[in-house]
C-alpha cells in the first residue's frame, strides 16, 4: 500500500517521472553463517523428508563456505595481532576479510529483463581470493586462444626435490624466478638443436605452490606445441615422431637440474638467497655447496604427456589452474583451527611482484601465425 501511495504523490501531485530505485530496499542485517561438522550436516540434510528438497539443499550446500567467510569468522584480526603479521600478508587477510562486504564499497545492477536494481558490495580483485578469478580466467582464456596453432600440444610438468621446500619458502620470489628460467631455458635450448627439433618454439608456463594435498610443493605446468616455427620463419618444422615427445625425457630432466642448480648457486653468490630457521647453516658456502652436490645426485622428474587432441581442450585444461589457489570454497568442510587455516592460505600467497604465468610465441613473431598455419612442412 505504501508502495502505490508514494507512486501516486510522485506522478499525480509532483508530476515527476516515477522510477522504482527511487524507493529505497530495507535490507536485514547480515551474519556470518557457522561453520557446521559432518556430523551436522549429515543431521540436517537427514532431517529433510523430501527427496527434492533434500537434493537441492545438498547442491546448495556443495558449493561450501567462503574462504573469505573463514578467515572473517572470528580469526583474521586475532591472527593479524597475535603473529604480529605485517606487510603484503596482513593486507591479503585484509582483502579477504572485506571481500563482497560493505568496506570495499558498493555498485548498483540492474536486470536486463525487468530493470529491477540491485545493490551488490564489490569485491577484493585480490589474486589469493577464489571468488575474484572467474572474470579474469576468461579474459586469459580468450587471449591465448587466439594465439593458438592448429597442431598437437605437450604437457610437460617440472619438479623440483622436496629438499628444496624450504629454502622456496624464505626466497619466494628468487626461486620461483629461477624454476620459471630453468624450465623454458630447457625447452627452448633443447629445441634449437638441430639434433632434437632444430626450430623455435613456444611455452605457456604456469607456477604452482602447492600438491593435490594442498602441502608445499613448487613446480611447473608448462604447454608447448608440437614442433616449432623454422629458423628462416618461414614454415612449421615438426617432431621427428609424430607422437613421441622430440627429445627423451632423461636428457630433458638432466639439463633442467642443470640449469636450475647453476642458477640457484649464482644466486647464492650474489647474496639473493636468505636462510632462517632449520636451513640456517645453508648460509656458510661449504654447507651450501655441499647441498647443492647432494641435489645433483638426485633424479629429477620432468612428466611428459603425449600431444593432447586440440589447443581447445589444452586451453580450457590449463585455464583451471591459471587463476586459482589451494584452497577453493568447495573444499572447505569444516575450520577447527582458525590460526592453521590461515597459515595455510598465507603459506600460498606469492610476492606482489612475482608472475604466476609466462608465455613465449613460437619465434617471439605472432604476426606471422596466419602464414605458418598455411605453409605447414
Amino acid at each position: 500500500m505504501g508502495y502505490f501511495a508514494l507512486k501516486f504523490l510522485f506522478t499525480q501531485i509532483y508530476r515527476k517521472e516515477w522510477a522504482r530505485e527511487y524507493l529505497p530496499t530495507p535490507r536485514m542485517a547480515k551474519t556470518l553463517p557457522l561453520v557446521l561438522s559432518k556430523d551436522e550436516v549429515r543431521d540436517v540434510l537427514a532431517a529433510i523428508p523430501n527427496f527434492k528438497h533434500r537434493t537441492a539443499i545438498m547442491f546448495i550446500y556443495s558449493t561450501g563456505t567462503r574462504v573469505s567467510e573463514c578467515v572473517n569468522n572470528e580469526y583474521g584480526e586475532s591472527y593479524i595481532t597475535r603473529d604480529n603479521i605485517k606487510g603484503q600478508q596482513k593486507g591479503i587477510i585484509r582483502l579477504l576479510m572485506a571481500c563482497r562486504s560493505a568496506a570495499p564499497g558498493s555498485h548498483y545492477e540492474k536486470c536486463d529483463a525487468c530493470h529491477y536494481p540491485s545493490k551488490a558490495h564489490n569485491s577484493c580483485r585480490n589474486r589469493h581470493c577464489p571468488l575474484c578469478q572467474h572474470k579474469d580466467k576468461l579474459q586469459w582464456l580468450e587471449k591465448r586462444m587466439s594465439e593458438m596453432l592448429p597442431v598437437g600440444y605437450y604437457h610437460l610438468v617440472f619438479t623440483i626435490p622436496h629438499e628444496l621446500n624450504t629454502l622456496c619458502m624464505h626466497n619466494k620470489k628468487v626461486m620461483y624466478d629461477i624454476l620459471f628460467r630453468a624450465a623454458s631455458q630447457t625447452v627452448l635450448e633443447l629445441a634449437k638443436d638441430p639434433r632434437h627439433l632444430g626450430a623455435d618454439t613456444g611455452l605457456i608456463t604456469i607456477l604452482h605452490t602447492w600438491g593435490q594435498n594442498m602441502k608445499e610443493h613448487p613446480h611447473l605446468h608448462c604447454i608447448m606445441p608440437a614442433g616449432g616455427l623454422s629458423f628462416d620463419r618461414e614454415y612449421w618444422v615438426h617432431p621427428h615422431k609424430k607422437d613421441d615427445f622430440f627429445v627423451y625425457y632423461k636428457a630433458i630432466s638432466n639439463k633442467f637440474r642443470g640449469k636450475f642448480l647453476d642458477l640457484l648457486f649464482q644466486a647464492y653468490l650474489g647474496g639473493k638467497l636468505t636462510f632462517k630457521g632449520n636451513i640456517s647453516m645453508l648460509a656458510a658456502k661449504k654447507h651450501f655447496v655441499s647441498f647443492k652436490d647432494r641435489l645433483y645426485l638426485n633424479d629429477w622428474v620432468v612428466n611428459i604427456q603425449t600431444p593432447f587432441g586440440s589447443p581447445e581442450k589444452v586451453l580450457e585444461y590449463l585455464s583451471r589452474y591459471v587463476f586459482r589457489i589451494a584452497i577453493t570454497n568447495r573444499r572447505i568442510i569444516e575450520v577447527k583451527n582458525g590460526k592453521d587455516f590461515l597459515r595455510c592460505v598465507i603459506t600460498e600467497s606469492l610476492p606482489a611482484d612475482t608472475e604466476k604465468k609466462r608465455s613465449k610465441n613460437p619465434g617471439n613473431c605472432p604476426g606471422r601465425m596466419n602464414t605458418i598455419k598455411n605453409n605447414r612442412r
